[in-house]
């Protein structure tokens, strides 16, 4: 009963009002109680940089924030929320870096409203919040979105309105959210950069209407071309490009989805990795790959690339096979009999979503594999074959769930979980770990508990942990004789620490 009631006073929601009268004055009118149990929170009258930084950085639980009824003020110093030093805060603009601290975004916030007078949002406001969640409403008043402003906020979804004031959105403003966005006049869009949101590369159109998309002001950060699918067998492995062409569907330039069946071989992938520049869609699950091995460089690059699906029987994806294949999207290409995923597979292919499920015959997950896939944020299921995690082979992925190390992985890389914020719950550590790398799990917020660390491990690698701040307790064997620099940086919600006498 006792644990009951604890559990249910923890889960509930403490709510303050407060009228701020004097910009920057948000932190001197909250107690320290306040401070760390508050975590919902009205704030109506006059605020600045200052104000926003105590919420960021001091009111540790905040979750629900309504901003609606205050009016931000210009504010010039070192005390706001840049890391950079002095900065200059306009009036009326969510101030840059706002929810971000250069590290990493704010791990609580759920929910805000946003004021009615803003006018501009600025660069980094929000910038990996990924707890936010929802819908969001920016302000009818706002002309301006910064750069990064909301970016791998991949929680939020549903249609992102953007009012028709708006004249300018920043760099990758929205990438890495769910956002479908509506520009609300309809009529005169605002002049948005391709880059502020997670476009495609390639608009495929019906064939008649070409010219007319391609005329169209709206379409025109997109590259217009007519769709042109194909699904062929290719008998003989190393002939598609023939195969191709002598049933008509020349030039190879122009086809942009294909389904194939029969035998492929490297000389094939490279024809739709390079003749095929317009390729955005192919079906490869009735076709047998040469070796049952996917080439090192396979579609390397190819940023046209939406979709894509691998022959069952496939056992190896080569080194670089989808590196930088940022249009790459849906679920992890991945099949049941793959047994090696070369190193930088999957690097950078941050379109990919949901999660990773690695089957029972992989041994080794390469160094950079997913690198960067900070759209992939389902659950993280690593087989008891693994027997090693390359160097920043899931660097700022988005995955979310608890993290389990199997029993036979012997290392864990250098920053091979760095940044993963999403991870929550447990860390459990494999039996026959030897090595944990630098900054290996370093920025990994979300993981909450005790860690024990097994007799084989005997050094713990610099930052291998930094910035874990919910871990609560650090267990070590007798076996550990080193612990480098900075190893535990800045966990501070550790409250017990076993220090064996060796």
């Amino acid at each position: 009963m006792l644990v009951l009631l604890a559990s249910i006073t923890m889960a509930q929601s403490i709510s303050k009002t407060i009228n701020v009268a004097t910009a920057g004055a948000l932190s001197s009118l909250l107690t320290t109680t306040e401070k760390t149990t508050s975590t919902d929170l009205v704030v109506t009258g006059n605020i600045d940089a200052r104000d926003v930084k105590c919420m960021r950085d001091e009111m540790t639980k905040l979750t629900n924030l309504d901003m609606s009824g205050v009016s931000i003020q210009a504010y010039t110093g070192s005390d706001g929320t840049s890391p950079n030093g002095s900065l200059t805060y306009p009036a009326n603009e969510m101030p840059a870096y706002s929810f971000y601290n250069n590290i990493y975004g704010d791990k609580t916030l759920t929910n805000i409203k946003l004021p009615t007078s803003l006018t501009s949002i600025g660069e980094y406001a929000f910038r990996q919040c990924y707890r936010l969640t929802g819908s969001l409403t920016i302000p009818n008043s706002v002309t301006t979105i910064g750069g990064y402003a909301f970016q791998n906020c991949f929680s939020l979804t549903g249609s992102l309105i953007i009012p028709g004031a708006v004249t300018f959105i920043g760099d990758n403003a929205f990438s890495g959210t769910g956002f479908i966005v509506i520009n609300s006049l309809c009529v005169t869009p605002p002049s948005l950069k391709s880059t502020s949101f997670s476009l495609p590369l390639i608009v495929y159109v019906p064939s008649l209407g070409l010219a007319a998309y391609k005329a169209a002001y709206l379409w025109r950060d997109y590259t217009i071309v007519a769709e042109k699918k194909v699904i062929i067998n290719n008998p003989t492995a190393g002939s598609l490009a023939a195969t191709l062409i002598g049933a008509g569907y020349g030039p190879l330039s122009s086809i942009t989805h294909l389904a194939v069946t029969g035998n492929l071989n490297g000389v094939d992938i490279a024809q739709m990795k390079t003749n095929m520049t317009q390729l955005s869609d192919i079906d490869l699950t009735g076709a047998t790959l040469e070796n049952n091995i996917l080439p090192a460089n396979a579609f390397a690059e190819k940023a046209v690339l939406s979709y894509v699906k691998l022959p069952s029987s496939l056992t190896i994806i080569g080194s670089r096979a989808f590196s930088g294949c940022t249009g790459l999207s849906g679920e992890l290409p991945i099949t049941p009999l793959i047994s090696s995923i070369g190193d930088s597979a999957f690097y950078n292919c941050r379109s990919l979503s949901g999660g990773v499920t690695l089957s029972n015959g992989i041994t080794s997950i390469g160094s950079y594999a997913f690198y960067n896939c900070n759209n992939l944020h389902g659950s993280l299921s690593i087989s008891n074959s693994v027997k090693s995690i390359g160097n920043y082979a899931f660097y700022r992925c988005g995955l979310t769930g608890s993290l389990n190390i199997p029993s036979f992985v012997t290392s864990i890389g250098d920053n091979a979980f760095y940044g993963c914020a999403s991870f929550t719950g447990d860390l459990t550590l494999s039996n026959s770990l030897l090595t944990i790398g630098d900054l290996a799990v370093c920025g990994c917020y979300g993981f909450s508990g005790a860690i024990s660390f097994p007799s084989t491990v005997t050094s713990i690698g610099n930052y291998a942990f930094s910035g874990c701040t919910t871990l609560t307790e650090l267990n070590f064997s007798k076996n550990t004789s080193s612990i480098n620099d900075y190893a535990f940086n800045n966990c501070t919600g550790v409250t017990k620490i076993t220090v064996p006498r060796t």
